[in-house]
């Protein structure tokens, strides 16, 4: 018998509620939407609307099926984008998330390989040329 289960797509909302959340940041102390979403972009490298597009991705490539991994969250996308954003050691990311090591490592690696399997449009080796405007 073929297991079957559904991933949900969560909106935007719900990655920026997860990020500030992450971030220590509440409603009153995120500032203007031009300064959340700084702030926002200055912790997971993403915009909110981008790390909607990439948990979309990852659920129709079947990488959130992987393995059976039932317990697939989108925190957990936002604990792997902190990661690859901000080179701290393992220790902090944890304390920051409020897990453990061993659980943050299992998540950030999980969707950075995931990531990293995207197809090319989302993911690139080019590095776009200063000189040709086209490449923007």
């Amino acid at each position: 018998m073929v297991r079957r289960f559904r991933i949900d797509l969560p909106n935007v909302g719900v990655f920026e509620q997860l990020g500030f959340s992450i971030m220590g940041l509440d409603d009153y102390q995120k500032g203007s939407l031009k300064a959340s979403m700084r702030r926002f972009k200055a912790h997971f490298g993403l915009e909110p609307r981008v790390v909607a597009i990439v948990w979309k991705e990852l659920a129709e490539s079947g990488w959130l099926r992987f393995a059976g991994v039932r317990s697939a969250k989108p925190e957990h996308l936002l604990w792997c984008l902190l990661f690859l954003n901000n080179y701290n050691v393992e220790e902090i990311h944890s304390s920051r998330v409020g897990c453990c090591e061993t659980t943050f490592r299992k998540w950030a690696w999980f969707y950075a390989t995931g990531i990293a399997k995207l197809d090319r449009k989302f993911v690139s080796g080019n590095v776009p040329s200063l000189t040709n405007s086209n490449d923007y």
